[in-house]
């Protein structure tokens, strides 16, 4: 590539062709065409293309000319970047600053995490969330977390342990609270990482900041054991 302008740009008419249905996940950097910051992090975008393109589709969307699109995904300031992989947003990054490291952001996010969750873990959305679990009369955990925040991460390895540990009792389920702002609206989570332990939709109980898996194994108990 020799310069940002060689990176495709997005609009609502090629945007289900170009983005959800890619086979590829997605990466759309978003930018208004006389910003000096969106310019700067353009080059760095480009750059990223240049290195991670075999496995990451980059695109562009001006948000001038593409103002429904942008709402619609909740892009209201730029730069920023919006992740899609199989025809959903799986993450955000909004308001970049000068510093921020867009590669850490594309290396976590570009179809890595979410291609390896542990078996049994489940990626709860907006538009998923009454068929998972709404409709489960099985206990449900759901735990919100940012992609920006590690804490929110490291109860990864915790959950699975406790997925063989509470098999057929306990579902442990992730929600990307910035990408489900109406589910964590609805619950009043406000903080990253909040834990919900949910039964066909109903709120039982919460835990709020990184907490031991003693405290998270003692809600579960007092949960099941009032069933």
């Amino acid at each position: 590539m020799a310069g940002s302008e060689e990176l495709p740009i997005v609009t609502k008419d090629a945007f289900d062709d170009m983005v959800l249905q890619s086979s590829k996940p997605a990466v759309i950097f978003c930018y208004l065409k006389d910003s000096g910051l969106c310019n700067i992090k353009q080059d760095e975008f480009r750059k990223l293309a240049q290195k991670h393109s075999a496995k990451i589709k980059f695109l562009r969307l001006d948000i001038d000319r593409n103002k429904d699109l942008a709402l619609e995904y909740g892009v209201r300031s730029v730069p920023a970047l919006l992740i899609f992989n199989r025809g959903e947003v799986l993450d955000r990054m909004t308001s970049i600053g000068y510093a921020d490291n867009m590669e850490t952001f594309v290396e976590k996010i570009g179809g890595s995490r979410f291609d390896r969750l542990p078996a049994g873990l489940l990626h709860v959305t907006e538009s998923n969330f009454e068929e998972t679990v709404e409709h489960s009369a099985i206990l449900t955990i759901l735990n919100f977390w940012k992609h920006d925040h590690e804490p929110s991460w490291m109860l990864i390895p915790e959950f699975q342990e406790m997925t063989e540990k509470y098999k057929d009792k306990v579902r442990f389920c992730i929600a990307n609270f910035d990408d489900s702002r109406d589910l964590a609206t609805r619950f009043r989570v406000f903080h990253v990482p909040t834990m919900l332990f949910l039964r066909k939709g109903e709120a039982l109980d919460r835990l709020l900041g990184l907490q031991p898996r003693s405290t998270v194994e003692k809600s579960i108990r007092s949960i099941i054991e009032e069933r």
